[in-house]
């Protein structure tokens, strides 16, 4: 009985052991602050879509009325269009590369942190 009870402990121990190095309840704050930041900052992506459709509708409106008449004042209006929503996209693409790289690094840091250790349920299984 001894040795059927041993036996019956070692895979118990050895996803005990697997599970305590991986150190999930201090792993759960990272995890946490990473899903807070990638939900605030889709929140805020969302926005800045809504921004960025506004923002090239005025750049068409400001197309349309160069392309009418020509004037200065309109082609001058349009530059400064032009500028503003190209620096508006460049904002937008920067803020989703940061929020891409957060992304990447935090999944990266999970994954190294998981792969290597062995399924807790192969363990149990046995």
């Amino acid at each position: 009985i001894t040795k059927l009870m041993t036996m019956a402990a070692e895979p118990l121990q050895t996803a005990l052991q697997s599970w305590a190095e991986i150190d999930l309840p201090a792993l759960r704050p990272n995890l946490d602050q990473t899903v807070q930041s990638l939900v605030e900052s889709r929140e805020t992506s969302l926005q800045a879509r809504k921004s960025l459709v506004e923002r090239t509708k005025t750049l068409k409106r400001a197309i349309k009325t160069a392309s009418d008449d020509g004037t200065t004042t309109s082609i001058a209006s349009l530059a400064t269009e032009c500028k503003a929503t190209i620096k508006a996209y460049q904002g937008e693409i920067d803020s989703l590369t940061k929020r891409c790289k957060l992304s990447e690094s935090n999944f990266t840091k999970l994954y190294d942190v998981i792969y290597n250790r062995e399924d807790p349920a192969a363990s149990l299984r046995r």
